[in-house]
């Protein structure tokens, strides 16, 4: 229940800071059967009302899918705040997908962040590349891929819901979100 009070205040967040008109890009790599997802565009630069709103919207949607520690150990890897950080990886878009599997939620932080950048960002908090599109992160306990400008991250290198939006980003007429 505390997931979905915190994905409607996300929602009246987003409506009331003047978000909500900005299509959801993240919806284009996302399959049909995700459960949430909830799109962060521009940043959260706001100290109005609806971005403090939307700010712990989002810091509440880390917590309920367990993605807040290992968000706080990459901030301090990288000698930043954990805020200055998102700030940094979603200052286009961010999108955080959530699909439940089993007992468990299976989430993806999709950051669109142009690939030099996201090269930057990755060496900045020591991740490992696996491959051309693949990395790690395992001091964080994190993993991902990079997918053109998206930036795909998680907490299982073998994300059912992270395959799953590699293979509709790359096979045209997959269905989305």
């Amino acid at each position: 229940l505390g997931a979905h009070v915190s994905l409607l205040a996300c929602i009246a967040a987003l409506a009331i800071a003047g978000h909500a008109a900005t299509p959801l890009a993240a919806a284009r790599m996302a399959p049909p059967d995700v459960d949430a997802l909830v799109q962060v565009r521009g940043g959260l630069q706001g100290s109005d009302a609806g971005a403090r709103m939307l700010s712990r919207g989002v810091c509440d949607m880390l917590d309920a899918v367990g993605a807040s520690r290992a968000w706080m150990r990459a901030s301090s890897a990288a000698g930043v705040s954990p805020w200055k950080l998102f700030e940094r990886c979603a200052g286009r878009d961010a999108s955080l997908l959530v699909r439940r599997s089993g007992d468990r939620a299976d989430w993806v932080l999709a950051l669109e962040v142009p690939q030099r950048d996201a090269c930057d960002l990755l060496r900045s908090i020591g991740g490992r590349m696996h491959g051309a599109s693949r990395f790690a992160l395992p001091q964080f306990g994190l993993a991902g891929s990079v997918s053109g400008d998206w930036l795909l991250v998680s907490d299982r290198a073998d994300s059912s819901l992270m395959r799953d939006m590699l293979r509709v980003a790359s096979e045209p007429g997959q269905p989305t979100l």
